[in-house]
């Protein structure tokens, strides 16, 4: 639906038949509408484009009039931007997280005041808001015509989201304060602050998820300050999944049907949705696992059928592994689906492994380009493999924990011991990059959340021998040689090393890094 107020036009995302309340910028009077839906247009018919933008390419103000100069650059009359938190603040929430979690109220609504003062200087420098902002009075830039706009909406909506994180914390230190005055011992003090304690994701969730919203919302008034007819969504209405919080699992058919409702009905230009989070079936926001905004743009361009998928980077496309480790690293121009999917899932940081499953199944092509040299070739990725063969891919992961388990009595490792091995990692949110499975033995090198690795241990040992290996790295290698493997033995002596026809791993201590 379109608001016509005075020469702007306010987009607001409503479902069919639905009643709308709004208020008017000029006459601060609620209104009452019925909203009705144009005819329903098909994404074949329509076009519609996907581009992706990742946190270092929003960390600033000049990151965002960057993508709003990509945007218009696009030319596309139905594109759907999906854009992260800006910069470190995922990192920055997840810090505000913890300390409210542990019972450190203090420190964290001070954490968060270096967030929200991050944001409101950066909408300064947009031109969205000036200072000073007295919080029951939003002070906002007029457009020409004099009136409040898309950002209205937007310093409005983004100091609602503070609100929200704030009263998050006050909820958890009353909750602390309540358990503090029933507990009966030291430990259920200590394990009511413990991010091990069931509810800690949904916490987690309930926060982190914000930053997202944030950034689209001064993306948003920034790309209409540019001219662009934009409309802005929430993801928390779109994107139906689980409950599994952290790691949430696509309710597709749902998710579809929102999406294109939402979507195909607008009549702006560019639609800016938030990437990395969803909607528990409970109505609770949820997260689809760190990076998870790559995989965003995935579940948009499916529900659309999109024409492509471009996701705007830091470096100008896939490489044959990190420039920063390994110099002679080299652009990969062609790639096939499965063996991006098989490089993220080995460590590869440049796209989440889950955005690949749609687009194959799409058959939507995926482009990784630079944002800050666009012209620059990129990497294509598609159904097929290119012509030329790979040259040997590296990927680099440090940090990990290796776990060998030994049956402790005569027996044989059976399907059971692994399914009860694997769930167990699963709950501890250890994630396994390396498995070597022997006849009473299992090795497993996974990489977990700092203070989850003692009672992961703990609870293994019940069952098992066990032994252990901490700050270790993994060298994995797709497409190696014979000349590529005599370089492996002579730089390192690994304490694991698995091979395939196509694929060589090598589990090290950080000493030889």
């Amino acid at each position: 639906m379109e608001l016509q107020v005075g020469q702007a036009a306010v987009h607001l995302n409503t479902v069919p038949d639905a009643t709308v309340y709004f208020r008017l910028p000029i006459a601060l009077k609620w209104r009452k509408l019925k909203n009705t839906m144009p005819t329903k247009k098909t994404a074949s018919q329509t076009g519609w484009k996907v581009y992706k933008f990742g946190g270092a390419s929003v960390q600033d103000a000049g990151g965002i009039l960057n993508a709003a100069q990509l945007v218009q650059n696009a030319g596309s009359r139905n594109l759907l931007v999906v854009i992260s938190a800006m910069g470190k603040t995922t990192v920055a929430l997840d810090k505000v997280l913890r300390l409210a979690w542990a019972g450190d109220a203090t420190e964290a609504r001070r954490a968060l005041d270096e967030i929200e003062a991050f944001h409101r200087a950066v909408a300064v420098e947009l031109g969205i808001a000036v200072p000073p902002f007295p919080p029951e009075k939003e002070a906002v830039r007029p457009d020409e015509q004099g009136h409040k706009s898309l950002t209205l909406k937007a310093m409005t909506l983004l100091q609602e989201e503070f609100d929200q994180i704030r009263a998050s914390i006050l909820k958890r230190e009353q909750e602390l304060a309540r358990r503090e005055k029933s507990a009966s011992s030291e430990g259920e003090r200590q394990w009511a602050a413990s991010a091990l304690e069931p509810g800690f994701d949904r916490f987690y969730d309930g926060i982190v998820h914000r930053g997202e919203v944030m950034s689209t919302l001064l993306a948003a008034a920034a790309f209409e300050n540019a001219g662009m007819s934009v409309e802005w969504h929430d993801a928390r209405r779109l994107v139906f999944t689980d409950a599994t919080h952290r790691e949430a699992r696509i309710n597709w058919a749902l998710t579809r049907k929102a999406i294109r409702t939402a979507l195909l009905q607008g009549s702006a230009t560019v639609h800016l949705v938030q990437g990395f989070i969803g909607i528990s079936p409970e109505g609770h926001p949820v997260t689809l696992g760190l990076e998870g905004s790559d995989f965003s743009a995935g579940i948009f361009a499916d529900a659309l059928s999109a024409e492509s998928v471009t996701l705007w980077k830091n470096v100008p496309g896939v490489f044959s592994a990190d420039p920063a480790l390994f110099p002679d690293a080299q652009r990969l121009p062609q790639l096939s689906y499965r063996e991006v999917f098989q490089m993220a899932n080995y460590g590869a940081k440049v796209i989440h492994p889950k955005t690949l499953s749609p687009l194959e199944h799409a058959g939507i092509p995926l482009r990784v380009r630079s944002f800050s040299d666009p012209a620059a070739a990129g990497s294509d990725i598609g159904a097929e493999d290119p012509e030329a063969a790979y040259p040997p891919i590296r990927v680099r992961l440090d940090g990990l924990l290796l776990i060998s388990l030994q049956l402790q009595d005569l027996g044989y490792l059976g399907e059971d011991h692994i399914q009860q091995i694997f769930s167990t990692l699963g709950r501890y949110r250890a994630k396994a990059y390396l498995t070597e499975i022997g006849l009473m033995n299992i090795s497993v090198a996974v990489i977990m959340e700092e203070g989850r690795k003692d009672a992961l241990l703990d609870e293994l040992g019940m069952g098992y021998r066990i032994r252990y290996n901490e700050e270790l790295s993994l060298l994995s290698i797709r497409h190696y040689n014979d000349q590529i493997v005599k370089e492996i033995h002579a730089l390192y002596q690994p304490i694991l090393e698995l091979r395939n026809r196509q694929t060589l791993q090598c589990l090290y201590t950080a000493e030889q890094r």
